[in-house]
């Protein structure tokens, strides 16, 4: 008989714990749960709605051994009041729609792996600190936005994104409206885009 098939009135060969074979030649059988661990959101430790202070369950997050994947989905926003440093072993992806803003005090380091779209992943009077290893930065994380003819003034996302840490940025085809100084004070920042 097969697991879990009727046989008689009877259930025979029922499986306790679920399991997950991925499809494709070698693929190995797994627990559900451990398939569901693959990647960490970040909802299964902190609330994001953003009001509450989320700071302790990213502290939580960051205390974790081994390496893992943390998502931040749509909808999370999370708050920090007090710095957090996400160790080489996290990866860090914030999927449109998330965020984390960071409190005036507060600093996000994050020193593993990041990805993001073009679009705001951060706010908040804080920093957001990258090891310099992050790869490529956009001064949309941060707010900014290139339009034709825009009135938001991209001057933050600019000083933000050059004071992360990062070595380079990366520009969209557009116009970025600049109303305010930018501090470019770090040495071998490269800002590249696209003139299309």
């Amino acid at each position: 008989t097969q697991p879990g098939i009727i046989t008689s009135g009877f259930v025979t060969n029922v499986q306790t714990t679920p399991s997950f074979l991925q499809a494709g030649t070698g693929a190995v059988l797994r627990t559900v749960q451990d398939k569901e661990r693959d990647t960490i959101s970040i909802k299964d430790f902190a609330v994001c709605n953003g009001s509450a202070d989320d700071s302790p369950a990213f502290s939580a997050i960051a205390a974790l051994s081994g390496n893992h994947r943390i998502n931040i989905p749509s909808g999370a926003t999370c708050n920090l009041v007090t710095s957090v440093a996400f160790g080489a072993n996290l990866s860090l992806n914030i999927d449109k729609g998330g965020s984390v803003s960071i409190g005036a005090i507060a600093t996000f380091t994050v020193h593993g792996s990041f990805t993001a779209g073009v679009y705001s992943v951060f706010s908040g009077l804080g920093l957001v600190a990258f090891d310099q290893t992050s790869g490529t930065g956009r001064p949309e994380w941060w707010g900014a936005s290139a339009v034709p003819g825009g009135s938001i003034d991209c001057a933050h996302g600019f000083n933000a994104m050059i004071a992360s840490g990062l070595k380079q940025g990366e520009l969209v085809a557009g116009e970025y409206q600049i109303g305010s100084p930018i501090a470019w004070s770090v040495v071998n920042f490269y800002l590249h885009g696209n003139r299309n």
